[in-house]
């Protein structure tokens, strides 16, 4: 029997919070045959699998011949993979953007802000690492010198590497709460029909940074009406 067909419909079935008795009953046949079919001692009729297919979303071939649990992982691994690749763009796009719409001496004090807190987060991450150097120095200093080496140069790898991703998180958390949180780059409409159906009034929000506060705010509605 096929054992694949077997561990994929006790898996869809609890994993849609399906009992035996509710799965047979969807399916018109006894709990004792849905119990067999997981057990692989018998295998349904081809509507019965055309039915199982329609119920839980999912083609023959996944139903009967790979495993549903590697299937669903992987299509989960490729959702996480493309929603991150949509952020990171998005984030491009919006920086960009506001880039694009803030005047001269904003951009510069926004260059230099963003200089400044990359120097603290290297200057941070370089205390720590020569610290923690010397914490692990004092603690193998009685091994020999090259195995010493060996467990320092693994030791400032693992860290750089841990630090460096916890920077540009921060960094990148930091700019969007400081800048790209207050922007906004699309052009905001409002629209309602009039009593007689046929006019529309539009309100454009024009936005402008403001470099006090350092961030963009509305400065100027544009009214307007239209003949449909």
């Amino acid at each position: 029997m096929n054992s694949n067909f077997a561990n994929n419909l006790k898996k869809l079935r609890k994993d849609n919070n399906l009992s035996q008795e509710e799965l047979a009953l969807e399916l018109g046949v006894s709990r004792q045959s849905v119990s067999k079919w997981e057990s692989g001692q018998t295998y349904p009729e081809m509507d019965k699998v055309l039915q199982l297919c329609k119920m839980f979303n999912v083609n023959i071939d996944e139903l009967l011949s790979q495993n549903i649990k590697e299937v669903k992982e992987n299509i989960e691994a490729k959702n996480k993979l493309n929603k991150y690749v949509d952020d990171f763009l998005a984030f491009l796009h919006k920086t960009i953007a506001m880039f694009a719409n803030i005047s001269f001496k904003c951009k510069v004090k926004c260059i230099i802000e963003q200089l400044l807190i990359f120097l603290l987060l290297y200057v941070v991450g370089d205390t720590i690492l020569i610290v923690g150097g010397s914490i692990v120095g004092s603690i193998f200093n009685s091994i020999p010198f090259n195995v010493y080496k060996v467990i320092l140069g693994v030791f400032r790898a693992i860290y750089i590497f841990i630090y460096f991703v916890l920077a540009i998180i921060v960094y990148i958390d930091i700019f969007k709460t400081r800048y790209l949180d207050y922007f906004d780059d699309d052009v905001k409409y409002e629209s309602m029909i009039g009593a007689n159906g046929k006019s529309c009034y539009s309100q454009i929000i024009i936005k402008r940074y403001d470099e006090v506060q350092g961030i963009i705010l509305p400065i100027r509605n544009f009214n307007r009406e239209t003949n449909q």
